[in-house]
């Protein structure tokens, strides 16, 4: 059983001062601003070593022809290579993460190209490809050293 208490205690009584509309409404705008800093512009700020990346690859003569390929024989209509998630894409697989200097796409009926160079690092298993390996179309239109360009491009998309 507690003790009694004293007759003269009195509880304490918080009393604050009284709010303004002013204080209200600087309250919500700093609320507002501070989820948008938050929500918005933090998760945008790349940090090291947490996997975003930016467009410094490098690509070389040849890689850059091939980039150039790419894009002239409508890669893109059928492959991304970059993050979506877009209901055309439901049920093909992961989407791999890319650099933004890449082909972005239209559509990805075929496989995401994103860091193919890392997946599919022989050249020799992507020029089959690319000759009509594998259930993809046949790119015809190229010469062999097109078709070294286009392979140098993929290559060095990582």
């Amino acid at each position: 059983m507690p003790p009694p208490a004293p007759d003269d205690f009195v509880p304490p009584v918080l009393v604050g001062g009284r709010e303004t509309l002013v204080g209200l409404i600087a309250g919500v705008i700093g609320l507002l601003l501070l989820s948008l800093v938050l929500g918005v512009v933090m998760p945008g700020i790349p940090e090291p070593g947490n996997g975003v990346r930016s467009s410094a690859i490098g690509f070389s003569l040849a890689g850059r022809q091939g980039r150039q390929l790419y894009l002239q024989q409508g890669c893109g209509s059928c492959h991304t290579q970059i993050i979506r998630n877009v209901v055309s894409d439901f049920g093909l697989g992961p989407v791999t993460l890319s650099d933004t200097n890449q082909v972005i796409g239209y559509r990805r009926y075929g496989p995401d190209l994103a860091d193919i160079g890392s997946r599919m690092a022989d050249s020799a298993v992507l020029m089959n490809v690319l000759r009509g390996a594998d259930g993809h179309p046949a790119v015809s239109a190229l010469n062999e050293d097109e078709l070294a360009n286009l392979t140098a491009y993929l290559q060095e998309s990582r």
